[in-house]
């Protein structure tokens, strides 16, 4: 049951890049939720519940082949990419989604500081931190973004 949950109910398992299969399911969840009209705290609040999940179950050490943060353990994604797009205004939904896959994907992967320096907490705490922090700087870059291109 644990790992059902922090797979997101098994997508974490699918071959192939599961970090960005729960990216794209946040994304696409943030899509339908502007569309229909759902209010901008429901994001956050999804962000953090989640998170918490996290938090609480934990992440099983040695999982991952001894890495603290096993590739099938996508809650961290999901959270960190609800941050990306939390309280941006939503002109075009579609594009801020798709922008925001880009900058997320982007520090979560190549971890610039502080990202990587959270990554280090021990456990779970750096599971979820570094992906929160990626969320948050991809958050700011598309709001220096929306200076460049107002339409976004």
């Amino acid at each position: 049951m644990r790992k059902f949950a922090l797979s997101f109910a098994g997508l974490g398992f699918i071959p192939g890049a599961p970090g960005t299969y729960a990216t794209v399911v946040a994304l696409a969840i943030f899509y339908c939720g502007v569309r229909f009209h759902a209010p901008m705290w429901v994001f956050p609040a999804l962000a953090v519940f989640f998170g918490l999940v996290l938090l609480v179950l934990g992440v099983p050490s040695g999982s991952g082949g001894g890495r603290s943060d096993p590739r099938w353990c996508v809650l961290d994604e999901f959270s960190g990419a609800l941050v990306a797009v939390s309280f941006q205004p939503t002109h075009s939904p579609f594009m801020v989604a798709v922008v925001a896959l880009v900058f997320f994907r982007f520090f979560d992967i190549l971890k610039p500081p502080p990202v990587n320096l959270l990554e280090r907490l021990p456990g779970a705490w750096g599971v979820l931190a570094d992906d929160l922090a990626a969320g948050v700087l991809a958050n700011v870059c598309i709001l220096l973004l929306r200076l460049l291109v107002p339409q976004l």
